[in-house]
């Protein structure tokens, strides 16, 4: 099972991953790869121009080499023989007497077009004006109390126009120029600097950071399948349980409300079962009364309410009536609750009283729960 808190270390994954896949790729790609990519420098000497490989490590002399054909194909079969080399960013390295370099310190404000700024005073730092030299600029470490400091690095149009034809000639295609006192080789890429104008510079062939960037693509896309389709397949199994979960809980709602809604109703029959059976049958009552009282006795209203009975009538002794109900087990508190009165056309005694009703039934059923 697909555990959700399982920690990856992604990083010590990618390592392990370059490790094994890097034994598989060409060597122009690996050397690709990396973040400081190889240069092969070109300096000029006397009518014949010097190549060396500067790797990360080491630099390597690939010796003199003039404008002849024997040159030219003893360079071709050099690259052919070292794919490294052959693929490394062509530097065309500017000799200290053919350059110039400027210490300056200007306020941090300036830093934002700090190429403009110079290309407008670049007559007033050096001999030189800005349309007679090619120049860039190198910061040197960050701002300090508001100033930057920066080197002012050019060379004459000229002296680098020829050495591009030069290097041309051989067949080379640079990509930078620097000067030898501010090396290209060991600045952070960010820092780099090109007295190359963007014209002069040759295009690389972009095979090699196709293949690279398709690989790291294929590598990129091939990690996404490998994490994320468990993860994609977890939560698509999630929502599946949440949705089943919601039906569910429905379902179960509905079952509640149903069994609230019988409940109710045994609670209701319950009640009338058992008022039911409180309550005294009036006819079996009446028949009771009519049975107790004697023919000298008669009842003109009878009425019954929460086990009460209520009797109004005539009788020729009215005290005798409560007598009779209390001897007998279906009624008891027999009571007047109202003065008896004489009936001056009868001679018999009005009477109205009541009595609390407690019948053999009722009884028996209470003492059964």
């Amino acid at each position: 099972m697909f555990k959700l808190d399982t920690k990856i270390d992604v990083r010590a994954f990618w390592s392990w991953w370059i490790r094994e896949i890097i034994p598989l790729l060409p060597a122009s790609i690996v050397n690709s790869l990396y973040y400081r990519k190889g240069w092969l420098i070109v300096e000029p000497a006397g009518d014949a121009l010097a190549l060396f490989y500067q790797s990360r490590t080491e630099s390597t002399a690939l010796g003199l080499f003039d404008h002849s054909d024997e040159a030219k194909s003893r360079l071709k079969s050099l690259l052919a023989q070292q794919v490294i080399v052959a693929s490394a960013d062509v530097l065309i390295r500017i000799p200290e007497a053919l350059g110039m370099q400027k210490l300056l310190t200007l306020p941090e404000a300036a830093g934002a077009n700090i190429q403009q700024v110079l290309g407008y005073e670049l007559d007033r730092y050096t001999p030189f004006k800005a349309d007679q030299v090619y120049y860039d600029i190198l910061r040197l470490g960050k701002p300090v109390n508001g100033q930057l400091k920066l080197a002012l690095l050019l060379v004459q149009k000229s002296v680098l126009d020829a050495l591009n034809e030069q290097v041309a000639a051989l067949g080379l295609k640079p990509t930078y120029a620097d000067y030898v006192l501010a090396p290209l080789t060991h600045t952070p890429v960010k820092e780099r600097y090109n007295l190359l104008p963007a014209d002069l510079r040759q295009g690389r062939s972009q095979t090699s950071r196709i293949i690279m960037f398709a690989g790291i693509a294929f590598t990129t896309s091939l990690l996404l399948a490998t994490l994320g389709a468990p993860l994609w397949m977890a939560y698509q199994g999630i929502d599946k349980l949440k949705t089943h979960v919601r039906i569910v809980e429905k379902q179960a709602l509905s079952i509640e409300e149903t069994k609230r809604g019988i409940d109710y109703l045994y609670r209701a029959t319950d009640k009338l079962i058992a008022k039911k059976n409180h309550a005294p049958m009036l006819v079996d009552t009446i028949n009771t009364i009519s049975k107790l009282l004697k023919d000298d006795t008669w009842a003109s209203q009878v009425k019954y309410s929460n086990g009460n009975l209520e009797l109004l009538g005539e009788s020729v002794n009215a005290s005798d009536i409560l007598a009779t109900l209390e001897k007998t087990n279906y009624f008891k508190n027999a009571r007047f609750i109202s003065p008896v009165t004489q009936d001056q056309s009868t001679g018999k005694e009005r009477f109205q009283l009541s009595t609390e009703i407690n019948p053999p039934a009722a009884t028996n059923a209470t003492d059964t729960q």
